[in-house]
């Protein structure tokens, strides 16, 4: 069965791998610079590995539902089913992992995205009995996306402010 817009999450897909490489390489090449990873790079370089890994997953269910399911409005349900459960479990998980006290306004914009990308996904799977949800599975799956671009800016833009931790001696 050929899907609706398939090119479109395919070319996401490709997006946020170029993407999480990008990330992870700029955090490997602070580290090249003569520093250790702090707490908060090791959770940014992690954050936009589950960023990444939700869009990838969300983007390419779709494609394997279809060899599956003949519906395609189950298609869409299922995989934005999916996407939800793992941005839930994003969003509920962040805080515990941030282990930094309240969380920056910055940081409750970036999770308030990904909290709309679920309502989104949640209406795709309630609506889509009625019609086919092509177009709200590729919003939910795109803001995630942007969220994680935007994510990662003010991710970069605190860490361009402290210098990189020298290497501790005794860990050599």
């Amino acid at each position: 069965m050929e899907l609706p817009a398939a090119p479109y999450f395919s070319t996401i897909a490709v997006i946020s791998v170029t993407f999480v490489r990008f990330s992870t390489l700029f955090t490997i090449f602070r580290q090249m610079l003569g520093g250790r990873l702090s707490r908060y790079e090791v959770l940014l370089t992690r954050n936009f590995l589950q960023f990444g890994f939700i869009v990838i997953i969300g983007s390419l269910l779709p494609s394997l539902l279809a060899l599956f399911v003949s519906s395609a409005n189950s298609i869409w349900r299922i995989a934005s089913m999916i996407t939800i459960v793992l941005l839930v479990l994003y969003v509920v998980t962040y805080p515990s992992r941030r282990r930094a006290g309240r969380m920056p306004t910055r940081a409750r914009f970036t999770v308030s995205l990904l909290c709309l990308a679920i309502g989104v996904l949640l209406v795709n799977v309630v609506a889509a009995p009625v019609q086919s949800g092509v177009a709200l599975h590729a919003l939910g799956v795109t803001i995630v996306l942007f969220a994680s671009f935007l994510g990662f800016l003010v991710g970069l833009d605190l860490l361009l402010t402290e210098p990189a931790l020298p290497v501790d001696k005794r860990s050599e």
